[in-house]
């Protein structure tokens, strides 16, 4: 969970895996090249940021592909992420 909460957490750092995600999230299960030609990206950039992403367990790949979002792990991580933001603000 540590590797998908850092992978979230420098998202901010990581502008194109966050707009990686961000089409995942909007269009999956989606392909490579689909998301390349939706975000005016190239492939090889969108490859990269599947492969950090679904290193972290964010994404899946679920066929032959063809990329979604692991809601699950993606779910568990914002829980934590809030508890971590709740004992920051203190409430």
């Amino acid at each position: 969970m540590e590797d998908v909460l850092k992978t979230i957490m420098d998202l901010d750092k990581a502008k194109t895996r966050l707009e990686v995600l961000n089409a995942v999230l909007d269009y999956g299960p989606v392909s490579p090249s689909e998301v390349a030609e939706r975000l005016g990206l190239s492939q090889n950039a969108v490859n990269i940021a599947l492969h950090y992403l679904s290193k972290s367990g964010i994404v899946r790949k679920v066929e032959r592909g063809l990329y979604e979002v692991n809601y699950a792990v993606f779910c568990k991580a914002f829980l934590a992420l809030a508890f971590k933001l709740k004992d920051v603000v203190g409430r």
